[in-house]
């Protein structure tokens, strides 16, 4: 199978028979090997899917040339990688189907031993950036003298460990069902580079390299669902003024909830979470007192 590219404005990106081949940053022409771009699904809790011992997967290619590769796994089991390229990073997403039987998925191995080398080395060292607030690791940077890679996934219980000559492991557990007409989809996996400031970020925050915490902020921002905007948006959270207690059925609680979205207005504040209490319980009265208000 041929292998492909994909043209980012910070990257370049080649694909093999099995996945990323290589990450290319264009301002340093530096080239990223990625040996053994490998997935592995645990399913409930007993088996384990190893994407590298599987049969060579088909490969197919969108509009606009990313490509996604079809394992078919032992019994009735499908796996899509698809990626995607932006114009800093790679994203894998795996899609599992399955045929004819519900399965639990508890491991996702997104990146599993995949091996990376800058220019054929290997990094000098490899750090784990980790909650402080009991959850568990949100990414891995690897650094070179002058760049850095990013391996993360937008899930912020991820294990992220670093392995002697570049390797590195990225999971979660999911505990997710799968099922006939049921797929699962799995948090989506990016890796990116970037050249190293060789700035540090300062206390409070990790020692990260600041052009590692831009990377990440990049990232996340790029993964936004809603549109971004020039100005904040506000609302009102009625429970801040405990309206649980307010009974919207009798014409003091309709009173006083009026005071609270009057008071709102007046702020410029234009959406309000409203969630009174109902004695009567007729949501017909909620709606007439929105309706009204």
């Amino acid at each position: 199978m041929a292998s492909s590219a994909i043209a980012g404005a910070l990257l370049n990106a080649t694909f093999d028979e099995r996945g990323l081949a290589s990450l290319v940053l264009l301002a340093t022409a530096s080239v990223l090997n990625v040996e053994g771009d490998a997935f592995a699904l645990s399913l409930n809790g007993t088996s384990t899917i190893l994407s590298s011992s599987l049969p060579v997967p088909t490969r197919t290619f969108d509009a606009h040339g990313q490509p996604t590769y079809r394992y078919s796994a032992a019994g009735d089991l499908t796996v899509h990688v698809a990626y995607s390229v932006t114009d800093a990073f790679v994203s894998k997403q795996l899609t599992v189907s399955s045929a004819r039987h519900a399965h639990n998925v508890t491991n996702v191995t997104l990146f599993a031993g995949a091996r990376l080398l800058l220019d054929g080395a290997a990094p000098a060292e490899s750090v784990v950036a980790r909650s402080p607030a009991g959850l568990k690791d949100f990414a891995l940077f690897a650094r070179w003298s002058t760049t850095g890679a990013l391996i993360t996934a937008r899930n912020p219980f991820l294990t992220a460990t670093p392995h002697g000559g570049g390797g590195v492991t990225l999971s979660y557990e999911p505990m997710m069902p799968v099922a006939p007409a049921a797929p699962f989809s799995a948090d989506r996996a990016h890796i990116g580079l970037h050249l190293l400031t060789q700035r540090k970020m300062a206390p409070p925050a990790q020692p990260l390299d600041e052009a590692e915490h831009a990377a990440m902020q990049r990232c996340v921002r790029a993964a936004i669902a809603a549109p971004q905007r020039a100005s904040s948006v506000k609302i009102n959270v009625g429970w801040c003024e405990n309206d649980f207690q307010i009974d919207i059925s009798t014409a003091a609680g309709r009173a006083e909830y009026k005071r609270i979205i009057d008071r709102a207005a007046s702020l410029g504040i234009e959406s309000i979470l409203f969630a009174p209490r109902n004695s009567e319980s007729r949501i017909g009265n909620v709606l007439n007192v929105c309706q009204n208000a």
